[in-house]
C-alpha cells in the first residue's frame, strides 16, 4: 500500500502543504467542481481521497472550489445538478477488459468502486453538457464510458514506445505530444512535453470523440467530446505538476475553470427565470 501511495504522488505532482491550499482565496460564490475520489486502504480502513496537488491546481489555476465525490456508484449522478463541473483524476488502477469488450473479470489492478462511480458519472455529465476534464486514467474512463475500447497492455502492441513508469520513485519521464483542434488552441501550442505514465491506452475511439493529441508512436494522448458545445476533454498526462509555471498546463486549468463558471452562470439564470 505504501508503494501505491508513493506512485499516486509521483504521477500527480509533488506533495503540497495545507498552508499552500489555505492561501488560495476564491470569490464569494465560486463554481464548484466534483472530483471523483480514489480509493485506498490505510491502516486497514477503506478511504476515499483526492490529491492535494490537484486541489491546489483547481483552486489557484482554475479558481474553482473542489469537493470530493465518494465512490458510491451511480448515486453520484444525483449530485450533478449541484455541480458546475466534474474532474476525473489520475489513479493507479486499470480498467478491466470486461468493461469494454465483455471478456474477463476484475483483477488486483482494478478498482470496481471507482469504475461503478465514474463511468455512469461521465455518461450523465456529458449528456447534460456539464464541463468534464479527465486526467490520465480519467481520460481512459471517458473513452470506455462513451463506448470505446482499450489496449489492456500497451506494451504488447507492436511499435509502441514504453509508456509505463520505469521507476516509481523518480516518477514518469516526459515525451512530446502533437496537439490539434481545441486543445492546441487552449494550450496555445501544437507540440508540448508531457509527463504521462500508463499501462493501458485507447484502442477504438468512442463515438463522438475526436483525437486532440498523439504521442510519437501514434498512441492517443488527448480526446474531446464532439457532441454538443460543452467543455469535455481528456488528457493522458497529469498537468498538476508545474502547472503554475507551464503555460500549456495553466491554460488548460483556466479553460476548464472558465467553462465551469459559464455553466454556473447559465444554471443561475435558469433558476431565477
Amino acid at each position: 500500500m505504501e508503494r501505491r501511495q508513493r506512485r499516486c504522488s509521483t504521477i500527480c505532482g509533488p506533495e503540497v502543504s495545507f498552508d499552500a491550499v489555505r492561501r488560495v482565496k476564491l470569490g464569494a460564490e465560486p463554481a464548484i467542481v466534483g472530483i471523483a475520489a480514489r480509493s485506498c486502504r490505510l491502516d486497514g480502513a477503506l478511504r476515499y481521497t483526492a490529491s492535494a496537488a490537484l486541489t491546489e491546481a483547481l483552486m489557484e489555476g482554475a479558481e474553482l472550489l473542489p469537493v470530493i465525490l465518494p465512490l458510491t456508484g451511480v448515486n453520484q449522478t444525483l449530485l450533478l445538478d449541484r455541480l458546475d463541473g466534474v474532474l476525473l483524476p489520475s489513479g493507479t488502477s486499470n480498467l478491466p477488459p470486461w468493461l469494454y469488450n465483455g471478456d474477463g473479470e476484475d483483477s488486483a489492478e482494478s478498482d470496481p468502486a471507482r469504475d461503478s462511480t465514474t463511468l455512469p458519472l461521465i455518461r450523465a455529465a456529458v449528456a447534460a453538457g456539464l464541463p468534464v476534464l479527465g486526467l490520465s486514467l480519467g481520460m481512459l474512463e471517458m473513452n470506455v464510458a462513451l463506448g470505446g475500447s482499450l489496449h489492456s497492455r500497451l506494451r504488447d502492441v507492436p511499435g509502441r514506445m514504453e509508456h509505463e513508469l520505469s521507476n516509481v520513485e523518480d516518477g514518469p519521464s516526459e515525451h512530446v505530444v502533437r496537439l490539434t483542434g481545441n486543445l492546441a488552441r487552449i494550450c496555445q501550442a501544437t507540440a508540448i512535453s508531457v509527463n504521462s505514465a500508463h499501462s493501458q491506452g485507447i484502442d477504438q475511439l468512442a463515438p463522438h470523440l475526436a483525437v486532440e493529441a498523439l504521442a510519437p508512436d501514434g498512441t492517443i494522448e488527448a480526446i474531446r467530446v464532439t457532441k454538443g458545445s460543452g467543455f469535455a476533454i481528456g488528457v493522458q498526462w497529469c498537468p498538476t505538476e508545474d502547472y503554475a509555471t507551464r503555460n500549456d498546463r495553466l491554460t488548460l486549468f483556466r479553460a476548464f475553470g472558465d467553462a465551469c463558471r459559464q455553466w454556473a452562470s447559465q444554471r443561475e439564470r435558469a433558476l431565477s427565470a
